[in-house]
């Protein structure tokens, strides 16, 4: 049987599901570098701060959802618009020309 992976906006009921993905990936950067805290320690308080940046920028986040389990997620912040991005149409541009 397919495994269907749905994506969606980030919601609240996906927090905890995000903040332990966010730990797994803290503890396999610390196996490749030892300075790096536990993902337990770090994770929640990280995530709260990708989330600030993401408001700030009119960026996003969305979830992987395979049934109602948060498989994975993507952060998305807007810095600026680059003159590679002039394939958007107008009214989906918020920097820029």
């Amino acid at each position: 049987m397919a495994v269907t992976t749905e994506i969606q906006a980030y919601g609240a009921e996906h927090h905890d599901g995000v903040v332990a993905l966010m730990a797994v990936l803290q503890d396999y950067e610390r196996e490749l570098s030892s300075d790096r805290p536990p993902g337990n320690e770090v994770a929640a308080g990280h995530f709260r701060y990708l989330r600030r940046a993401c408001e700030a920028s009119g960026g996003q986040v969305f979830v992987a959802l395979q049934g109602q389990e948060v498989c994975g997620f993507l952060v998305v912040i807007t810095e600026s618009e680059h003159v590679d991005d002039l394939h958007l149409y107008p009214e989906y541009k918020t920097w820029g020309w």
